[in-house]
């Protein structure tokens, strides 16, 4: 008997107590679900949001999604498993956030979780300093491409939130004509 891996007894990864969940689904569009008997049910699909504001928010990273998409070769967005997003309590369509505390990073290339963009940036050039990492905020404030937010209760200074960076040198530099492994020195 073999056993089985803990996702392939359950369709979600995580139990959750929020009404919907957000994610960037293209580089135009976000989808927004909700919770309906226990399972993620599209409600807001292809929409071109410019603005959406979100309420009660917990930041929620796959680390075996993010894997997969750091090391996949996808053919469009569509293919690429959904590894990272917002779970909330309340969304507003056009809803706009007002002065922020400051501007979430999340790239599956460089880092682990979602962190501080002012803080991510100091780490790179200063050493002693580490991410800012950002698990829960009050509200989150979706611009395109941005998201800002208020009230960050459950943060902490972590330097594994960083991306190894030969390991994602290594990654990117498969020769797929030869198939030959060969590492970026």
């Amino acid at each position: 008997m073999t056993l089985k891996k803990f996702d392939q007894y359950i369709k979600e990864e995580f139990v959750t107590n929020n009404c919907y969940r957000v994610y960037k689904k293209s580089k135009e569009y976000y989808r927004i679900e909700e919770m309906i008997d226990g399972n993620w049910e599209e409600i807001e699909d292809d929409k071109d949001i410019e603005n959406l504001l979100l309420e009660d928010c917990f930041l929620i990273i796959n680390e075996n999604g993010r894997q997969d998409t750091v090391g996949g070769e996808f053919k469009s967005s569509k293919d690429v498993p959904v590894h990272a997003w917002i779970e909330c309590n309340s969304y507003e369509i056009g809803g706009e956030l007002k002065d922020p505390d400051g501007v979430l990073y999340y790239n599956p290339f460089t880092v682990k979780k979602f962190a501080d963009r002012e803080s991510y940036e100091l780490s790179l050039h200063t050493v002693s300093v580490k991410p800012l990492v950002i698990h829960k905020c009050d509200k989150i404030g979706i611009k395109g491409n941005y998201l800002e937010y208020k009230g960050a209760t459950v943060t902490n200074r972590d330097q594994s939130v960083l991306v190894d960076k030969e390991l994602v040198s290594e990654s990117m530099s498969v020769s797929i004509e030869s198939l030959v492994y060969s590492p970026i020195l």
